[in-house]
């Protein structure tokens, strides 16, 4: 039986974004083409998220930016604080980006802007569902090329 008491859970955002770099290395070059900013403070970023599902979503949002973005760039993720009360991971690559239209499907599962694009549809409902579970917020933006993608959940507390 797991413990579904998510405010046991201290999770710190950046180890799991450098271990989900580390698992993606191979397969999917990451280690090449992932570029981890740690925050400016270097102050704990931890938050109240069980530790396999953090690095679930993780994982699907820099799968997605891997997959989606040409193989000679990088992808630049990292951790930000934002004020006391929050963190804020940011997925940023250099693909062909998504409309608005396209941004408001991109979260709904089994949705696929390419379909001859390997994937399943369900990286970014994943993604949203376990934001909305703890509190969280998954916002994405298209500038003229590529995809932002932010994951921000509530900083971690004791109880």
């Amino acid at each position: 039986a797991g413990d579904d008491d998510s405010a046991t859970h201290m999770t710190d955002v950046l180890d799991t974004l450098r271990q989900s770099v580390r698992e993606l290395g191979s397969s999917m070059g990451a280690m090449d083409r992932v570029v981890v900013t740690p925050p400016s403070d270097s102050s704990s970023a931890s938050v109240n998220v069980p530790p396999a599902l953090l690095a679930s979503a993780i994982r699907n949002l820099l799968e997605n930016a891997l997959r989606h973005a040409p193989f000679d760039t990088v992808v630049d993720t990292g951790i930000e604080l934002t004020g006391s009360r929050g963190v804020r991971l940011f997925v940023v690559d250099r693909g062909p980006g998504l409309s608005p239209d396209q941004i408001k499907h991109a979260t709904e599962r089994f949705w696929r802007c390419n379909p001859s694009v390997e994937g399943s549809g369900l990286g970014l409902a994943i993604v949203q569902a376990i934001a909305s579970e703890y509190g969280g917020k998954l916002t994405l933006q298209s500038p003229s090329t590529g995809l932002t993608v932010w994951l921000e959940f509530p900083i971690a507390t004791d109880g």
